[in-house]
């Protein structure tokens, strides 16, 4: 099984190569903010996906990769991210099964209560007004 870090490497090194070819041509001057907006972007939403299945984490490495080709401290972050998170799929796994699935248990928890955390606020705030029936009357909650 490859790591994390082959994995990124490589694409990282064929987006090197194709972003040193974007800079020769004749628009090449607008590589560097195409570069900042594309890599921002595709971080932000790749942070969003993390809980969701699919690749978030993947995504996240690959914008920080993308960012790299114009910023130093995105490629020292991205070595120590992808480092760290190989060091820990290493260890998880190690561990036994019922270890593994309480880890994955307690993840989803985490994610579903943040999820309706968000929710409640969004909802005290006024921001969720379609929500007003089914909190107001069944649960008898009150905004803040």
């Amino acid at each position: 099984m490859a790591t994390m870090r082959h994995r990124v490497e490589q694409r990282v090194t064929r987006l090197e190569d194709y972003h040193q070819s974007l800079k020769t041509r004749r628009y090449g001057w607008l590589v560097r903010p195409a570069i900042l907006v594309v890599g921002s972007l595709l971080f932000v939403l790749s942070l969003a996906a993390i809980p969701l299945p699919g690749p978030g984490w993947l995504g996240v490495f690959l914008s920080i990769g993308i960012l790299s080709l114009e910023v130093r401290w995105a490629k020292a972050i991205l070595h120590w991210g992808v480092g760290v998170y190989d060091r820990f799929f290493t260890w998880f796994d190690r561990q036994p099964r019922a270890t593994r699935w309480t880890m994955i248990a307690l993840l989803l928890l985490l994610c579903w209560l943040t999820f309706l955390a968000i929710t409640w606020v969004t909802w005290g705030l006024g921001g969720l007004d379609f929500l007003n029936p089914v909190l107001d009357d069944r649960l008898g909650m009150t905004r803040f």
